[in-house]
């Protein structure tokens, strides 16, 4: 919407000068212009900004914002209150000296999403605890590096809260803002004790706000604090300097900021920015109602309850759905606060593990941080660990305090053939790969890098191969991951790697890595590979090819290779875009196979001939026995290769169990199709019989999988057999 005409004949007496899209005047003394816009309660000012000279590229690189997909699954904010017992303006900069913290400048990086969550965590948690005039600073790097897909190239609010909400956001001297993609391991080393959580967050909107019902919805929710919002930003937002902003000139993107207040009589919100104080009313501006779709995204943080009457207990190590890999001392470590998140004295935590309940300390002197730091560890003995499922419950307690517990699922278990490393942020293509490995009878665990964070040492050196996917771009390579790598690797590891955009993220900062190890010399960034074709006489990919279908842009590479690689596919210019390593008669430590595109581009019975010759390139002359049966897989095996090579009660001829639900002797039977099972075996115990054999057996189970299955369900008066 264009600026009123009102405003640019004020512009026009002052200047002498009528610019057709937005007017220019000095920010830097409140003149005739500025006074009388005070005055009316409507129009703005354009002028010289920090961020008015910037180049178009650079202008863009300050936006970032983009929708957050689902919102309707997460909850809903609602309030009692009425809009009549509301304050008809309101600001909370202001109110007791402000709750809001100090504007900041997110530079050149498209990282506004960042700064508008963690800047709206901020002044809601210092409402909660009553700070005025906050210095609470809070890592947006943290963030940026962390817990976003695309880092400086932009990210979604929700991302923010969803961190705040499950892990906490550290300080700002853990993990300082530098406008960069740095990689996550950068941060503090015990950035797990220096977080603040949010309880939950609440969608206040998430449609256009352009009826007075909405407006009063946004109203009601400012009471409780200021809101993480998304709204469209046009040309002339960068010249901003005072007034009512009205949108006008060249759409440029999406941006987040903090919604800090309202005035209901002059109809406009009052916003904190990310331009630093250069820009704008010291970095805060004011926007009409119904203006540049705001509205697409408002979230509203909600801190904990701060009484200082009660515990909050978070887990540090293990954390949720864990995988430990033999029968190890298990270490588990966990943060205790007030909910205020504050250290309280007094606390006794316990963990129970397998009915075994053991003590944590805090007192520095039992593998916890240090003394008083609400910091508590202890260590669960290899022998009372079994494999299979685990439970941990954390229990703690203090005199005149409500206590607080959770509990962390995993497992014990025998390392799977492969590891695969998930590391496609919000995409989330898990499912092909697992429905590939599925079909071809692949056994692997999943690594998830967005919510289980950067994968460790320890659980690769476990792995017999590792198939590691970066989806449409890998944010970042940290230094724990490179090292992580490089151990595997050196120890004669097995790493087929695949995604698009991942070598202009590992290659232009670890050039090193990706030379040494993966063995790509150079490469050409975002080719858009249209197909791949296999190469003529390559064991991988001889007679294979297809058209490549992007679930997403494409930004596919093409490669040169090392000395001591070969290439396996090419695109249509007969430009390689994968390649192995070692080539063949070449002596080598360790294989890796790369893929310059994602695999998930492929068709899928491609894709899984493509893995089953890896696999067998892989493993061609060993005999991997992972759970020590005496059975496992490789072409150096004798017999059968293992069906199951993470659990040694599964292998090819072994005695079938007709009540573990498990393919014992390898056949591919289920217990209730096998016919080695009596018909009558109650495997599930839940008093009900199978009927293998599809007759009615008077009465017998038709589900026997299901314990809770035992009846005639379907009412057809045939015993629920089924039949």
């Amino acid at each position: 919407m264009h600026r009123r005409i009102t405003l640019a004949l004020v512009i026009l007496a002052l200047s002498g000068l009528l610019l057709a899209s937005f007017a220019m005047a000095d920010p830097s003394a409140p003149g005739q212009a500025r006074d009388l816009l005070k005055n009316q309660g409507t129009g703005w000012l354009a002028g010289k900004t920090t961020l008015s000279d910037l180049t178009y590229e650079q202008k863009m690189a300050h936006l970032g914002w983009r929708p957050s997909p689902n919102l309707d699954q997460y909850p809903k904010f609602h309030s009692d209150k009425k809009i009549a017992d509301v304050p008809r303006h309101l600001d909370w900069s202001e109110i007791n000296g402000g709750y809001v913290t100090p504007v900041r400048d997110q530079a050149d990086c498209g990282s506004c999403y960042a700064f508008s969550g963690v800047g709206a965590v901020e002044a809601n948690w210092a409402i909660r605890l009553g700070l005025t005039n906050p210095q609470l600073d809070l890592s947006e790097q943290f963030i940026v590096s962390c817990y976003s897909i695309l880092g400086c190239d932009g990210g979604f609010m929700t991302d923010v809260l969803i961190t705040a909400r499950d892990v906490g956001i550290p300080d700002e001297n853990c993990f300082e803002y530098d406008a960069w993609d740095d990689a996550c391991g950068q941060r503090c080393g015990d950035w797990p004790t220096r977080t603040l959580n949010l309880e939950e967050f609440q969608v206040v909107l998430n449609d256009v706000a352009d009826t007075q019902e909405e407006y009063e919805q946004i109203i009601l929710a400012l009471q409780e604090g200021p809101l993480t919002v998304g709204f469209d930003v046009y040309e002339d937002f960068f010249n901003y300097t005072y007034g009512i902003w009205h949108d006008s000139g060249m759409y440029m993107g999406g941006h987040g900021v903090v919604m800090v207040g309202y005035d209901i009589d002059s109809k406009y919100w009052i916003c904190k920015n990310s331009w630093g104080y250069g820009w704008g009313e010291s970095g805060y501006f004011r926007i009409a109602w119904g203006e540049s779709n705001m509205g697409r995204e408002m979230l509203l943080p909600v801190p904990p309850a701060c009484t200082k009457q009660a515990l909050i207990a978070r887990p540090v190590t293990p954390g949720a759905e864990f995988v430990q890999y033999q029968l190890t001392d298990m270490p588990v470590t966990a943060r205790v606060t007030n909910d205020c998140g504050r250290g309280v004295a007094g606390v006794d935590v316990t963990a129970t593990y397998n009915g075994q309940t053991i003590l944590l300390y805090d007192d520095g002197a039992h593998g916890d941080v240090g003394a008083g730091d609400g910091v508590f560890h202890c260590t669960v003995p290899a022998a009372l660990l079994e494999y299979g499922p685990a439970t941990i419950l954390i229990e703690a307690t203090a005199d005149g305090m409500t206590g607080a517990e959770y509990t962390v699922n995993g497992q014990i278990k025998y390392p799977a053939d492969l590891l695969i490393i998930a590391d496609d942020g919000e995409y989330e293509g898990d499912a092909f790969y697992t429905g590939v490995l599925d079909q071809l009878g692949i056994d692997y665990d999943v690594w998830q890098v967005s919510t289980q964070g950067d994968y460790p040492n320890k659980l690769l050196a476990k792995a017999p191969a590792v198939l590691w996917f970066t989806g449409p771009s890998l944010g970042s390579f940290a230094d724990d991951e490179e090292t992580a790598m490089k151990a595997y690797l050196d120890g004669g590891g097995k790493l087929f790697i695949a995604g698009q955009d991942l070598l202009q993220n590992i290659y232009d900062t670890r050039t090193s890595f990706v030379r040494q190890y993966l063995k790509v010399a150079n490469y050409n960034n975002d080719m858009m590979t249209p197909s791949a074709k296999g190469i003529t006489g390559e064991p991988l990919t001889d007679n294979l090819g297809c058209q490549l279908t992007y679930p997403f842009t494409n930004y596919s590479d093409t490669i040169r290779t090392m000395e001591g690689a070969t290439a396996i596919w090419s695109d249509p210019k007969d430009r390689p875009i994968g390649l192995k390593y070692p080539a063949d008669g070449v002596e080598a430590t360790y294989q890796v196979v790369l893929n310059a595109f994602p695999l998930e581009a492929m068709k899928s019975d491609v894709a899984a001939e493509f893995l089953q010759r890896v696999w067998d390139w892989f493993f061609a002359d060993q005999c991997l026995d992972t759970d020590g049966d005496g059975y496992g897989i490789g072409g150096a095996c004798t017999g059968e290769p293992d069906c199951q090579n993470d659990d040694p009660a599964v292998y090819p001829g072994a005695l079938e169990i007709c009540d573990d639900g498990k393919d014992n002797n390898c056949d591919g039977l289920t217990d209730s199709e096998d016919p080695i099972c009596p018909d009558d075996t109650d495997d599930d115990n839940d008093s009900g019989g199978d009927d293998d054999s599809g007759d009615d057996d008077n009465g017998s189970d038709d589900d026997d999988a299901a314990p809770a299955d035992s009846d005639d369900d379907d009412d057809d008066n045939d015993g629920g057999c089924g039949c």
